[in-house]
C-alpha cells in the first residue's frame, strides 16, 4: 500500500493477509495406553481434520463438562503424555482446538482406559467427545 504525505513524500507498507476458516469438525481424541509395573501411561492425541492455523489447549477436571475450576495444563500441542494413578479423581481431559474465529472441544475420561488388575501391554481406544466411535 502506498501513501502520499502532505509534503509529497510517500510511504510504502506491505501487509500479509490470512484468510481463516472456522474449525470445520469437532476434534476427536485418540488414546494410546501402556502399563508397566502397575503404572498406567497414556498418550492423548487431539485430532482435527483439515484444520489450519489452530492452537491447542488441554484442561483436566472431574466432569465430562468443562468447568471454571478445571485445571488448565501448560501443554499447548496436539499430544499430551500422562501418568494416571489409581487414586486420581480428575480423570476427564478436555482438548480445545481454536483459531481466531472459532473453536471445538473433545473430552475423554481416562480412568476406564487404565486396567489396574491385569497387564495390558498396549491398548488403543478412539473417542469423540465422551462417546466411543
Amino acid at each position: 500500500m502506498d501513501l502520499k504525505l502532505g509534503d509529497g513524500s510517500g510511504i510504502t507498507n506491505n501487509f500479509r493477509l490470512f484468510v481463516l476458516d472456522h474449525v470445520r469438525q469437532q476434534p476427536s481424541i485418540k488414546a494410546s495406553t501402556s502399563q508397566e509395573r502397575g503404572q498406567c501411561y497414556l498418550t492423548l492425541s487431539c485430532l482435527v481434520p483439515k484444520a489450519d492455523w489452530v492452537t491447542y489447549s488441554w484442561s483436566r477436571g472431574i466432569s465430562s463438562h468443562p468447568a471454571p475450576e478445571d485445571h488448565w495444563l501448560q501443554e499447548h500441542q496436539a499430544d499430551l503424555q500422562l501418568e494416571i494413578t489409581k487414586s486420581g479423581n480428575n480423570t476427564f481431559y478436555h482438548c480445545n482446538v481454536s483459531n481466531a474465529i472459532s473453536w471445538g472441544m473433545a473430552t475423554i475420561d481416562v480412568k476406564p482406559l487404565c486396567n489396574y488388575t491385569s497387564k495390558c501391554p498396549l491398548c488403543t481406544r478412539h473417542t469423540r467427545g465422551a462417546r466411543d466411535v
